[in-house]
């Protein structure tokens, strides 16, 4: 039969086991939920950052029309006021025509570079939300290669049931029997 010593030692060991079990799911339930909050926060800050780019893609958009419905106005009034005073001098003819297509031409040009800007920007728009898109991964990659596992059960069990298996404790035990039994002769010799 054991002792009550072992029997102790062997609660003890199984209580502490216990408690540190729990306390490692504990943390690790922990330490996931805040993994899981850094990936939510990190696909957040994704999106608001598309949603950035997209708005100044459109802002860019809208002040690129203005741009070319100004420039079309002012080639549009240069070749009135053309007119005008071309028909208060009384010139016509081929000069007039050739201020006129001159006007229509550099209209066209201004078209054409509000056009490329346009386009360069929207290209340069394209890369930076791929940037995002990559950056935004690897925020959640990183979130979730934080997650802990809890651990095994198995292990504390078995942590269990190696405590009441100790060959120590069955050592202890037989060194008590022994003391036990050599303690009355100590006691004679010194008398």
């Amino acid at each position: 039969m054991c002792d009550p010593v072992t029997i102790v030692g062997f609660a003890l060991s199984a209580a502490s086991t216990y408690m540190q079990q729990q306390s490692a799911e504990a943390q690790a339930d922990h330490a996931n939920k805040i993994a899981e909050a850094e990936a939510a926060n990190a696909t957040q800050a994704t999106l608001n950052d598309y949603q950035q780019s997209a708005l100044r893609d459109i802002e860019e958009q809208q002040a690129a029309s203005q741009e070319s419905r100004t420039a079309a106005e002012e080639a549009r009034a240069a070749r009135a006021t053309a007119r005008v005073a071309s028909g208060e001098a009384g010139v016509s003819g081929l000069s007039i025509d050739a201020l006129e297509r001159e006007y229509a031409a550099q209209n066209l040009r201004n078209q054409d570079v509000i056009t490329s800007n346009l386009a360069m920007r929207q290209r340069q728009s394209a890369q930076d939300r791929k940037a995002i898109n990559t950056t935004g991964r690897s925020r959640v990659n990183q979130a979730a290669a934080s997650q802990q596992l809890a651990p095994s059960r198995l292990g504390a069990a078995l942590q269990i049931g190696a405590a009441g298996l100790n060959p120590r404790g069955i050592q202890n035990k037989q060194s008590v029997k022994r003391n036990s039994l050599s303690i009355p002769a100590q006691q004679n010799v010194r008398r």
